[in-house]
Order: C-alpha cells, then sequence, then structure tokens
C-alpha cells in the first residue's frame, strides 16, 4: 500500500467486510472531506477512485461492477492474515503506517531530487 488512505480503506473495508461500500459510503464514513468547489470535489472523488482501483489490482478489495461497490476480499491467504493483524494489532498499524513513509522513492525520483 503507497498510502495512509489506502491503508486506512482497507481496514475499513476488512472490519465491515460483511457487505459492499460505494465510494461515496467510504468517503463519508472516513471522513474523506470534499472541498466546496465543485473542481477539488471531482479530483477527491477520482483519488479515491484511484486508491480503490489499485486495492483491487492488488488483489485486496473486490469490484462488484453492477453496484460500483467494494469489498474486502483479499486473493492471498498471507494478504488476508496481515490486514487481520493490522486491524487487530494497533501498534503494528502505526508500524505500517509509517513504513508507508520510509519505504524507498523509486528510481526517477530519487534522480530528479539530485538534478535539484
Amino acid at each position: 500500500m503507497g498510502s495512509e488512505e489506502a491503508l486506512e480503506i482497507v481496514l475499513y473495508l476488512y472490519e465491515h467486510r460483511d457487505r459492499a461500500w460505494t465510494p461515496d459510503e467510504i468517503r463519508l464514513r472516513l471522513h474523506i472531506d470534499l472541498d466546496a468547489t465543485a473542481s477539488s470535489s471531482t479530483i477527491v472523488n477520482r483519488r479515491l477512485e484511484l486508491r480503490l482501483t489499485d486495492l483491487v489490482e492488488r488483489g485486496l478489495v473486490q469490484l462488484y461492477a453492477q453496484t460500483s461497490s467494494y469489498r474486502f476480499a483479499s486473493s492471498d491467504p498471507h494478504h488476508a492474515e496481515f490486514v487481520e493483524q493490522l486491524f487487530v494489532n494497533g501498534r503494528d498499524r502505526e508500524e505500517a503506517l509509517g513504513l508507508i513513509y520510509l519505504r524507498p522513492k523509486p528510481e526517477k525520483e530519487r534522480r530528479r531530487r539530485l538534478a535539484l
């Protein structure tokens, strides 16, 4: 996972895995704020859609196309176990959030920073 927001989405969907959630429901439940302007709202909605698409591609979340809703459904038992441990143990969750910010930068970004 590449962001704190993505981790929060996965943990929320894990906690409420008994049903599927629309992006708007996820946004409201996680208090992912929309700005007052329509253009900012579009950006926030698009960012959330991209996060959910990424989580689907990673095999952590399932998309129900008929209802445009999402549900936690890991295709890898090891990932499911890891998410469960993060959910159960808040300390691990804080460590995971720390790792998100400490992860190595992609080579392209490192080169760009060196050029500055």
